[in-house]
């Protein structure tokens, strides 16, 4: 007799599938990548039913704050689909500058953002026990509730979060958050503001703020940084100008970094050609115990190569540094360096200056192809 969980035993719908292993359903299913696929399986029987509505639920998009709504009813009506969602993208749209400001409001703007819709929202959040994954954007309109609904709603409520990500912001509902929230935080992406709220006491690992961190602001920061109990590895900055000094500071918080990003909207040649190969930095550079990886977003006077002859001595004194990238963004050009490597090769040949072309926003330098039409070859680094 089949049993209530094999295949033969799955109530039928359109028809009956082959007795398989569930397990193996669950593989195959699992590399369905189109959500109308998923919707045609789960209209085959109970059994790809039961399978299928796990993984179309697991992402969840909402694009706009009327789907949202729309979502989050049919959450409310079938608590077991909350437990399937492991990814939530809230995008509550964008609200017009004339509807905002125009009085009195228009219908349009009293209904759809009305307090009672958000708060149907924030009750399906609070079922959503299983989110590793967050995203927030354009939350403008929850801005009519509570402030500390977003927060103690929308996020304390998630034990199991790791990823993370406000892209409005400083939120002022952050701070309601109780440092018990959240604890397994490791990736964040928000505002500095909001970092000093989210960061200390968490296992943080990767951060990227979404706002220009001011000369006076990065002490502040790299002291929120290190609060960190990750310790973190991977960091992306856009930052105002970049000098020796950051450095310097920077080691000393989170010597741990594995992957550092800085975006400068100030000319940093004089750092690069200069600074880099002071004393001071030199020996800032042997407190990074893991840093492989380190890249520089700025506008430069002359071509990138011109500045690695001058930061040879970063190699030596980070032995753990594996590459160094300029990328001008005024001209697109892009170099990187194998550290302590002076010598690019590839099929055994060393390259010269010649052989160099610079791809735009990439970072990696490739050979042009030998005749029109054929592939383009990686430049290979060696030591």
């Amino acid at each position: 007799m089949a049993t209530a969980h094999s295949p033969s035993a799955a109530s039928t719908r359109t028809g009956v599938v082959p007795r398989l292993p569930h397990e193996l359903y669950e593989a195959i299913i699992a590399f369905v990548p189109s959500r109308a696929d998923l919707l045609q399986l789960c209209l085959v029987n109970s059994l790809l039913h039961d399978i299928a509505v796990r993984y179309l639920y697991c992402h969840l998009r909402l694009k706009d704050f009327k789907r949202a709504i729309g979502a989050c009813r049919l959450i409310l009506k079938k608590p077991e689909v909350a437990g399937y969602i492991t990814q939530l993208e809230a995008d509550f749209g964008e609200v017009p500058d004339w509807i905002v400001h125009q009085w009195p409001k228009p219908k349009i703007f009293l209904h759809t953002f009305a307090p009672a819709y958000c708060r149907v929202m924030f009750r399906a959040f609070r079922l959503m026990g299983n989110l590793q994954h967050l995203t927030f954007k354009n939350t403008s309109p929850l801005g009519r509730l509570p402030a500390k609904n977003l927060a103690l709603s929308g996020i304390a409520s998630q034990p199991l979060l790791e990823d993370l990500e406000i892209h409005d912001g400083p939120s002022f509902s952050i701070p309601a958050l109780q440092k018990s929230a959240i604890p397994t935080l490791r990736r964040l992406a928000a505002f500095h503001e909001d970092a000093k709220y989210l960061i200390p006491g968490r296992p943080v690992i990767q951060f990227r703020p979404l706002d220009t961190l001011l000369e006076e602001h990065v002490p502040g920061c790299l002291k929120i940084l290190s609060q960190s109990t990750g310790p973190l590895r991977h960091l992306k900055l856009l930052m105002m100008r970049i000098d020796g000094l950051f450095f310097v500071r920077a080691s000393a918080a989170i010597p741990d970094l594995v992957d550092l990003i800085i975006h400068s909207m100030e000319n940093v040649e004089y750092t690069v050609s200069q600074e880099l190969h002071m004393p001071d930095v030199l020996n800032a550079f042997q407190s990074f115990r893991a840093l492989e990886n380190l890249e520089l977003h700025s506008y430069y006077d002359r071509p990138a190569a011109h500045y690695f002859p001058p930061i040879g001595p970063l190699g030596r004194a980070c032995p753990t540094l594996r590459t160094f990238t300029i990328i001008d963004e005024l001209r697109g050009d892009s170099e990187r360096k194998r550290m302590p490597a002076n010598q690019m090769w590839r099929d055994g040949r060393a390259l010269t200056e010649g052989d160099m072309e610079w791809w735009p926003r990439v970072g990696f330098a490739r050979t042009p192809p030998p005749r029109p039409g054929a592939q383009v070859a990686l430049v290979e680094w060696t030591e």
